[in-house]
């Protein structure tokens, strides 16, 4: 290989520049070319010392390269934006370019301005000022000041020597609501209870829009009838950003409703009397006593209806009272239902007994209902039935401490046509009963009968796999019935999940709460299981954050009126459960 060389380069027309030439790994580089101009000859010498070989060779310099055609390319919009608005700035044209030599060119600012070999001009400079676009980067750059305060489409020139392009930019102002899309109430509207307005908003070009830049001063309804809908209900939720109105009294209304002076179209309307206990519809108690036999009567046996014929619940200011009117002025004890109830009691006289229940507002009856109660002698009763106890778990280690898994062993007498009667006791034991008993009570794994708060209970201990038991009633040493109980020592685990209450309502005024108390959890044995005994995490959600926000703890906060569906996901078990909730003001 050779190494040694010798280096020469010249310009006999100007010699006075000085040009040298350096070897490379790839060739040769030649220096101080850029004193010289086009059509320049230089004189390249290269000796190879070792040999005396040399080689000489005249080159002619070219032009620099420069533009020598231009067309625009796209728009490239700033960061965020979707269109070039009005008084905006940070958009991009990219260019398509060319030098003398057909080879890509990149614009540098001595291409584009005024007296340089591209000038650019626009039809309106109250668009577009094209005097203020500069060079950024290889690309044409709108800053500050190059786009205007007005709107339009604007076309864009670029002229030069063999140069002619042009691109139509469209400038718009930012999107503002102009119109509303109202197609009803999102629910019932009852009477002084804010609702929302199923609504949707679009700007000025037919584009849907979110809610949040509505103007609620710009709002205004005028109503057929301000009585029921007086022309100042309405209003725009900035919390839940929504349009709500608001009914005075109960009636029919037309609403038009208008936005920014622009009408946006009419409603018919209904409001409706708030909701409220009406009347009794069922009450979940026996109707065969023996005498002195008692049964808790409270509101969890009543099911009532509001005027709606929609299940609801007593209210603070309701009550239920019962009455009886029965044989020789026997009765059944009365009382009044507002929550927790009362203990009832059979009388001791035989009979058919009349119960009037009066559904009360304050100290006005709403309604009433009427059921019939028997009163039946003990020679009555011809037999007896254990109510079947579902499969037990049984592997706790002792029988002392309750963990929710005992099971109470209630007795039911029979008429001889069949139907059941409420039995009265004597302490833990149903009259007309000596004994009850089960079998397999030896042993570590065993069953045991106890008396618990005053009822006979069945419990469990120690059971690996399954065990069965037999329970038996006694009476003068006969066995009357007998059921088979089945204890599993499989440990308890999630398998239901449901909400107590199938529709949730609350007030926003009424604050927090927690989701928790409406969930009931219950694993395979039937028995209610604490959330925070659950395994894995709990996930909380709200399908509409603007009627209610619910935290990672399970507090559901209320933002406005309207419906939403509380999901919790429970993911120790894969489980979910949904929970309708609606929020009123």
């Amino acid at each position: 290989a050779y190494t040694n060389f010798t280096f020469n380069a010249s310009c006999q027309a100007k010699p006075s520049v000085l040009l040298s030439i350096s070897k490379t790994s790839t060739g040769f580089i030649l220096t101080g070319a850029q004193n010289l101009a086009a059509n320049d000859t230089v004189r390249l010498l290269i000796v190879e010392n070792s040999t005396g070989t040399s080689v000489t060779k005249d080159i002619t310099l070219s032009a620099s390269p420069a533009i020598g055609s231009f067309s625009f390319g796209q728009i490239e919009y700033a960061s965020g934006s979707t269109s070039i608005l009005v008084n905006s700035s940070g958009h991009y044209i990219t260019v398509n370019a060319k030098d003398q030599y057909g080879q890509n060119y990149t614009i540098t600012p001595s291409d584009v301005g005024l007296n340089k070999p591209v000038i650019l001009a626009s039809t309106d400079n109250l668009i577009i000022d094209a005097t203020k676009i500069t060079v950024t980067n290889g690309k044409l750059y709108l800053p500050s000041g190059a786009v205007g305060s007005k709107e339009g489409t604007v076309t864009l020139n670029a002229v030069g020597q063999s140069i002619s392009s042009s691109i139509q930019i469209n400038v718009t102002s930012p999107p503002v609501i102009k119109t509303l899309e109202i197609a009803g109430t999102d629910g019932n509207l009852y009477i002084n209870q804010w609702v929302p307005l199923n609504a949707t908003a679009k700007d000025q070009n037919g584009n849907i829009m979110q809610m949040d830049t509505l103007d609620g001063s710009k709002l205004m309804m005028i109503s057929t009838n301000a009585t029921t809908i007086p022309n100042s209900n309405i209003r725009f939720n900035s919390t839940t950003k929504r349009i709500e109105i608001k009914g005075s009294s109960e009636g029919t209304a037309t609403i038009h409703i208008s936005y920014n002076g622009v009408s946006q179209g009419s409603l018919d309307i209904s409001v409706l009397a708030t909701p409220v206990p009406t009347y009794i519809t069922d009450v979940d108690i026996p109707q065969i006593y023996q005498k002195g036999s008692t049964v808790l009567f409270n509101s969890s046996v009543l099911s009532i209806a509001d005027q709606y014929e929609n299940d609801i619940a007593l209210t603070a200011s309701n009550s239920v009272v019962v009455t009886c009117v029965g044989p020789s002025g026997a009765k059944f004890t009365e009382g009044t239902v507002t929550g927790g109830g009362y203990t009832m009691t059979a009388p001791s006289t035989a009979g058919q007994y009349s119960l009037t229940l009066s559904l009360k507002n304050g100290s006005a009856v709403i309604s009433t209902y009427d059921l019939v109660l028997l009163v039946v002698e003990d020679e009555k009763i011809v037999s007896y039935q254990i109510q079947s106890i579902p499969t037990m778990y049984g592997g706790a280690t002792d029988t002392i401490t309750d963990n929710g898994y005992w099971k109470p062993i209630i007795v039911i007498g029979k008429l001889a046509s069949g139907q059941l009667v409420n039995l009265a006791y004597t302490g833990t034991m149903p009259i007309g009963i000596d004994q009850i008993t089960c079998t397999n009570v030896d042993g570590a794994n065993n069953f045991v009968i106890e008396d618990v708060s005053g009822v006979k209970t069945l419990k469990a201990q120690n059971v690996t796999g399954t065990m069965t038991t037999t329970v038996k009633l006694w009476k003068a040493g006969q066995e009357l019935t007998s059921i088979d109980v089945t204890a599993s020592g499989t440990a308890p685990t999630l398998t239901t999940l449901k909400s107590t209450s199938a529709n949730i309502s609350k007030a926003v005024s009424s604050g927090t709460f927690q989701i928790g108390t409406y969930i009931e959890a219950k694993d395979q044995y039937g028995n209610i299981m604490a959330l925070s005994s659950l395994q894995g995490s709990i996930t909380y959600m709200s399908s509409k954050t603007t009627v209610a926000f619910i935290n990672s703890s399970g507090i559901v906060s209320p933002v406005g009126a309207g419906t939403c569906n509380i999901t919790i996901y429970f993911a120790g078990y894969d489980k979910t459960l949904v929970i309708g909730l609606t929020i009123t003001n």
